[in-house]
Order: C-alpha cells, then sequence, then structure tokens
C-alpha cells in the first residue's frame, strides 16, 4: 500500500485531512500497480488510435485472459468459434470521468473506449468467443458474481468453458471524495481486518481471471488444475436501515444454503477467507455470520480460521473477490495460511470464543481433512449483492514422460512474439525461469511452450548443449 501515484490526479487538489471541506478526500492512500498506461495493441489487433481511447480495465481484463491461457497451456486459437463465456466484474466509471467537458474532443473509440460492457466483450472480440459475453457490476461483489454466472451457465450446459474475473483501476479523484464523505476510508491508510482499530478499507486496483471448465473435461484436455469450485451461490441483503449497510441473516443464510445445496461437510472446512473490509460495521456482522454458520459446528474439535487478503493489498473492490479466490488457490497449493496483516486487538464487538473462530497472527500450517479440504470465499457488495463460493483442492495430475532429447542433449527451445521487443523480454523471462532447473525440467519446458502456446509473428529458437549457455544466450538476446 502506498498511495496514488503522480499523474493520475491532481493530489494537491483534491487532498485535505479536513474531511468537512467540499471536494477533498482525507486520504489518498491506495494499492496501484505499475505501467497502467502500457500496451501492446497490435498483439491484440487493436489499432493504436483505438487503444489511446480504451479504458485501462479493458486493456488489463485482455491481457489477463491471455496470461490466463498460457498458464493453463491452452492454444487461444482452440477457443474460436467456441461456446466459451465471458464474465468480468468491474464497476468503476473513472476512465469516463476523465472524458473532456468539450465534446468536440469525442473520437470515434469513445463509447467503446469507456463502456463498462466492452470489457467483457473486448475478450469475446479478441478471442472470437461466442458464449455469453457480460460486465457484472455489483459493486464489491462483482467478480464474484461473474464466477457465479459462470458456474451456473456452465451447470446447465448453456457453455462449454468461461473466463471469469474482475478488474479495478484507479484513475480519477470522485471515489475517493465519495468514500471519505461516507467515511467508509482508512484515514492511515491500512485495511485492519476484525482489529479493534479498524477504521476503513483502502482503496486498491488490480484484477485477475480465471478460465473454468467441468472437471471431466479439463482433465480429457490436460489443463493445468489450480483447484475445484465445489459450491458456488448469490442472494441479496433486501431491505436494510441503509442500503449501504449489511445484513448478517442473509449473509448466513447464503453460507448455508450454498453447504447443503451442494452437499458440502463442514468438517472439511479449513479456512474462510472473508469479505473483511476492516470497517466498524461490516466486520462484526460477517464474524458473526461466519461463526454461527461455519465456526460453531466445529467446536469439538478444533477453531475455524478466517482472514482476508485486504490487509495484505488493500481492497480491489469490483475485483476483490479475485483477490480472495487467488489467495484460497494458493493456500490449497502451499497447505500454508499466511498472517492476517494489522490485526494485534481483537474487535470487542467480535466474540471470537463463542464463534469458535480465530484469525491468523504467523504464518500456519493448514489444518488436515484427508485431501478433502474445504475453503470459503465471502464476498459483500455494498449495495446488498452478496456471492459464496467453496474452493477444493485440485486432483493430482499425472505427469507426462517426456522423452529426452537424442544423445541427451537439451531440446531446441522455440519462442515466438509479436514485436520485437516483446521477443527480447520473453527470452529474458523464461531465462529467469529456467535457472536452476535441470535437464528434466527444461525438456518440459520447453515441450509446453510449443505445445500450448501459439505461434506469434516474430520467431526464434535457442539451442545449446548445457543450461548455462541456454541462459546466457537468452540473456543476450
Amino acid at each position: 500500500i502506498t498511495q496514488v501515484p503522480v499523474g493520475r490526479f491532481s493530489l494537491e487538489r483534491y487532498f485535505s485531512k479536513n474531511n468537512g471541506l467540499a471536494g477533498h478526500s482525507y486520504t489518498l492512500a491506495a494499492g496501484v500497480i505499475d505501467g497502467i498506461k502500457e500496451f501492446d495493441p497490435d498483439f491484440f489487433g487493436i489499432s493504436r488510435k483505438e487503444a489511446e481511447d480504451m479504458d485501462p480495465q479493458q486493456r488489463l481484463a485482455l491481457e489477463l485472459a491471455w496470461e490466463c491461457l498460457e498458464h493453463a497451456q491452452i492454444r487461444a486459437s482452440l477457443l474460436r468459434g467456441s461456446p466459451t463465456g465471458v464474465y468480468i466484474g468491474a464497476s468503476g466509471m473513472d476512465n469516463s470521468l476523465q472524458i473532456p467537458d468539450d465534446l468536440c474532443m469525442a473520437s470515434p473509440y469513445a463509447m467503446t473506449g469507456s463502456n463498462l460492457s466492452i470489457i467483457s466483450n473486448r475478450i469475446s472480440h479478441v478471442f472470437d468467443l461466442h458464449g455469453p459475453s457480460l460486465t457484472v457490476d455489483t459493486a464489491c461483489s462483482s467478480s464474484m458474481l461473474a464466477v457465479h454466472l459462470a458456474c451456473e451457465a456452465l451447470r446447465s450446459g448453456e457453455i462449454s468453458q468461461a473466463f471469469a474475473g474482475g478488474v479495478n483501476i484507479l484513475l480519477a479523484p470522485h471515489g475517493f471524495i465519495g468514500f471519505s464523505k461516507a467515511r467508509m476510508l482508512s484515514p492511515d491508510g491500512r485495511c485492519k481486518v476484525f482489529d479493534a482499530s479498524g477504521n476503513g478499507y483502502v482503496r486498491s486496483e488490480g484484477g485477475g481471471c480465471l478460465l473454468l471448465k467441468h472437471l471431466d473435461k479439463a482433465l480429457e484436455d490436460d489443463y493445468n488444475i489450480l483447484g475445484l469450485i465445489a459450491g458456488n451461490g448469490a442472494n441479496s441483503d433486501g431491505h436494510t436501515t441503509g442500503i449501504a449497510l449489511p445484513n448478517g441473516k442473509m449473509q448466513a443464510d447464503l453460507v448455508s444454503s450454498v453447504y447443503e445445496r451442494f452437499e458440502l461437510d463442514k468438517n472439511k472446512l479449513v479456512y474462510v477467507e472473508a469479505h473483511g473490509t476492516g470497517t466498524a460495521a461490516g466486520d462484526p456482522i460477517e464474524a458473526v455470520s461466519i461463526g454461527t454458520v461455519l465456526g460453531e459446528p466445529l467446536k469439538r474439535t478444533r477453531k475455524l480460521y478466517i482472514g482476508s487478503a485486504k490487509g495484505n493489498i488493500g481492497h480491489l473492490e469490483a475485483a476483490s473477490g479475485m483477490a480472495g479466490i487467488i489467495k484460497a488457490l494458493l493456500i490449497l497449493q502451499h497447505g500454508q495460511i499466511p498472517q492476517n496483516l494489522h490485526f494485534c486487538t481483537p474487535n470487542e464487538q467480535i466474540d471470537f470464543e463463542d464463534l469458535n473462530i480465530k484469525v491468523p497472527q504467523k504464518l500456519l500450517r493448514l489444518p488436515s481433512a484427508g485431501g478433502a479440504e474445504l475453503i470459503s470465499v465471502n464476498s459483500f457488495g455494498f449495495g446488498g449483492a452478496n456471492a459464496h463460493v467453496v474452493l477444493q483442492r485440485a486432483p493430482k495430475k499425472r505427469r507426462k514422460k517426456v522423452a529426452p532429447s537424442q544423445n541427451n542433449l537439451l531440446p531446441p527451445l522455440f519462442l515466438s512474439a509479436s514485436s520485437q521487443r516483446s521477443l527480447r523480454e520473453l527470452a529474458r523471462e523464461c531465462a529467469k525461469s529456467l535457472s536452476g532447473k535441470d535437464a528434466s525440467q527444461v525438456t518440459a519446458f520447453a515441450s509446453s511452450l510449443a505445445s500450448g502456446r501459439d505461434s506469434l509473428p516474430l520467431r526464434t529458437v535457442f539451442t545449446a548443449g548445457t543450461i548455462t549457455v541456454l541462459i546466457n544466450a537468452m540473456e543476450r538476446c
């Protein structure tokens, strides 16, 4: 967590510690990503003129979708014309707020560049996907609702697979000012989830993208599987005292309904990634709903650990559900629960003992449930839209035996990109990836590059007798 970087908007013009001063925010603390203006439009077949007017959220979504395919080792060309759905959570309108007041300055790409619907449509257009393509806006629960909708479409047979994700970019002062006036933001720039000193959240930007598919088909297609979605659900708070105030009963009802619908064993639950914003109103209500439905049934055996990634990276707002899911997948992958940052003094409004919940204050080993461990992920929109997803470990994948090269030489390493600069950067990134690897790992790496990635216009090949020579050649590219 740093602060809004210079160049996004005038920091001096819109910042004041005096919250009573109109048109100002009392904090500019934020989690930001670098290089939001950097984009390779040629790679995606987009003209540079059109790219100039594209919302950076569209650019980020495209990059994430491509990286998602590469991580799964799926050639993008295989998806063309398929009934693949695209469900992207987004609610930030910052880019459209930056359109000049002089309407004579509007370009032919002004509307497609700023409309939220185009964030998902860009992915469908670039990859030629024929399934439903929609941008989901339920505020902070947007990306989790996107996952929920994608799962339901998969179960109905409407689509064969789906991109599901979320993006959020902070470009304008409006959100900082509005949330400051509502006193939702932390004045000290720290998101202190479930802590007595919790005084609001920290705005952050970023995104994440998943490719969802039925397990049997993913195994058949030899995808790189990170985890299973064991259950999902969504509901709404309905009428509350104020539209931005949560409804604990509806949160609890949602969690109960997901476990009942998918016949999930609560004894297998080992961790809950909470929405956890560090706000005085939200944290106690969520803690009670988690503890009542999931914590208390485990009282005879163990404590239920709960935490939130927002202590580490802030609140990604519409994309925050992606951060929660990715953290949960990493916990399952590594078998460890990370420390929940900024948790020092338990919030007195939460009866942790009676609810049988505990916030990790150091790195912990994940409790065992015989290999069938479950992790729940909560997400709530400040308008009352709630979503819940339960994750499970991926099945162990049988490693394919890669035939050794003749004379025990290293196999050729084929790389391709859309520009000379990209090709050089790719070679250097591959060199880093191969550092410390043995010959069999290099062979497997070369095989995955050759079979799991489309060949792009500019291509090169590296051959070498030793790994050291291979790495040096790529570093000098």
